[in-house]
């Protein structure tokens, strides 16, 4: 029986290791490419449509269509780390900014045009928590307690 729970921790505490490092993956990942693309061409583009989601994080979807080369292209991305940057900016604010009719400036990829972003600002904050803060002590708490376990 304490087989079966010491193989239930490892379990376990590999799980929050292997979290920490897919989360500091990922937020490398979008850092180099939020890096990269602020390279790509803009072009003009409309906001469609500005609605709020609600739930544990309030945050903006917007909609909004931009032309490459003659072709309408759709899109709802922000930015890369897909956060509002800025801590506390109010939904008058958004509201204001992303208003429906807008006329905008829209990056995009050249080599696939539909792969595009509105601000290109990076919740660097977000995503330096992720890298910096939360992956290693994910990692760590796992690790100190597969050594434990493993002792």
């Amino acid at each position: 029986m304490q087989i079966v729970g010491e193989i239930i921790q490892i379990v376990v505490f590999g799980t929050f290791c292997v979290a920490g490092f897919a989360i500091g993956v990922r937020a490398l990942h979008e850092v180099a490419l939020a890096w990269k693309c602020h390279d790509w061409p803009t072009t003009h583009g409309e906001i469609l449509s500005l609605r709020w989601q609600y739930g544990r994080i309030t945050f903006p979807v917007i909609e909004y269509r931009y032309w490459v080369l003659g072709t309408e292209h759709r899109g709802q991305r922000l930015n890369f780390s897909g956060v509002v940057p800025g801590v506390g900016l109010t939904r008058k604010y958004v509201d204001a900014k992303y208003r429906v009719g807008k006329q905008i400036r829209v990056r995009y990829c050249p080599q696939q045009p539909n792969e595009a972003y509105l601000d290109p600002k990076t919740s660097w904050s977000e995503l330096m928590g992720e890298l910096l803060i939360l992956g290693p002590l994910l990692i760590l708490f796992g690790a100190m307690f597969l050594w434990s376990v493993l002792e």
